[in-house]
């Protein structure tokens, strides 16, 4: 032990790929049956690791880790810089199918995230997976961590059809107890001192009274600019454009959000039949801005798997807007959707 994992960087490789998927449908990473032992390296199904410190997660994770690459299963490990670091010298040897993403340098956004497995999942389709994926760390964003345990909610439904698939979800146990208690809901079991309880489990994203992830959106500051439109969609990126360099965006940056707001914009267009509102503002740290319209949201994994290129009808627009942004937060009922997109002036956070 200790010479650590030369993990292949998963996010890198699908970015370089043409069609990796041909003609095959998306896994869902729904109901898979969760049975674990004692042993933390048992890991089946969909489960949570509640934690209290680096060295706590490290050796959970590594063993985890260390059992998959011994039976030959993939292994991906979705986790913050600091923490790759702590696993890399725990790891035991060398797995041809373990990788990483690295939530410090690639971002973590939590569409993103869960693309990601889903992608690694369909990749190894017919040979047992564990994706390892950490949830919670001390400077992580409150509106990013409601959003991740959100999504959370939707990974059971996400691996659906595909038994050899085990998810771990990693949570600092110091957390909000509000997201602690959340996590020990949306499990089929729960990790913690390196024993295995029982959860009375609700995996279908179904809405409960204080839940922090089902809050409905802040309202938009005072001085937000707002514009409503249906064919303007040229103008909806124009003025994302401009306000997003004089906001101090990066160049690049803006031009990724000129791209998931033109996405957004043209899903309006594209499926109601009324006029959408265009709202931008920018915080200490960000700029945020969201696209409202009449139309609801069917799926909710909606934007959570690359689509075939191929297809007729790829329905890639929230999949390229959790692509590009930092954070994408997508409210949607009867009443209409609105998709709120963040994107840090200041780059990527340290982790």
């Amino acid at each position: 032990m200790g010479s650590g994992l030369a993990f292949a960087d998963f996010e890198r490789s699908q970015a370089n790929d043409g069609d990796v998927h041909g003609a095959r449908q998306p896994c869902r990473l729904g109901h898979v049956v969760s049975y674990a032992s004692a042993n933390a390296a048992d890991l089946i199904g969909h489960a949570a690791l509640l934690y209290r410190s680096r060295h706590d997660l490290a050796a959970a994770f590594a063993e985890v880790v260390n059992a998959g690459i011994a039976a030959g299963q993939a292994v991906l490990v979705a986790s913050t810089a600091s923490s790759l670091a702590d696993l890399q010298t725990r790891i035991d040897g060398q797995g041809p199918d373990a990788a990483m993403a690295n939530l410090s340098k690639r971002g973590a956004n939590p569409g993103r995230v869960l693309s990601t497995m889903r992608m690694f999942v369909h990749e190894h389709s017919g040979q047992p997976t564990r994706c390892l994926q950490q949830l919670t760390w001390p400077d992580r964003p409150a509106e990013e961590l409601a959003e991740a345990v959100r999504y959370e909610r939707l990974t059971a439904d996400a691996v659906d059809g595909d038994p050899a698939a085990a998810v771990l979800c990693a949570y600092d146990a110091r957390a909000d107890p509000a997201i602690v208690a959340m996590a020990k809901r949306s499990h089929h079991r729960v990790l913690v001192d390196g024993r295995w309880h029982d959860s009375t489990h609700d995996l279908h994203g179904r809405s409960e009274a204080g839940n922090p992830a089902e809050a409905a959106l802040s309202k938009p500051p005072d001085d937000a600019v707002a514009l409503t439109f249906r064919n303007e969609q040229a103008e909806v990126r124009e003025l994302a454009a401009s306000y997003a360099r004089r906001a101090g965006l990066p160049d690049g940056r803006v031009m990724d959000l000129v791209l998931a707001v033109g996405e957004l914009a043209a899903n309006t267009l594209a499926h109601t039949s009324g006029r959408g509102t265009f709202v931008i503002w920018r915080t200490g740290s960000e700029v945020v801005c969201q696209v409202s319209d009449s139309g609801q949201i069917a799926d909710p994994l909606v934007g959570t798997f690359r689509p075939d290129p191929a297809a007729t009808t790829s329905r890639r627009g929230l999949w390229l807007v959790n692509e590009v942004a930092d954070l994408v937060q997508i409210r949607t009922g009867p009443a209409g959707t609105t998709v709120r997109v963040h994107m840090r002036i200041s780059g990527a956070y340290d982790r």
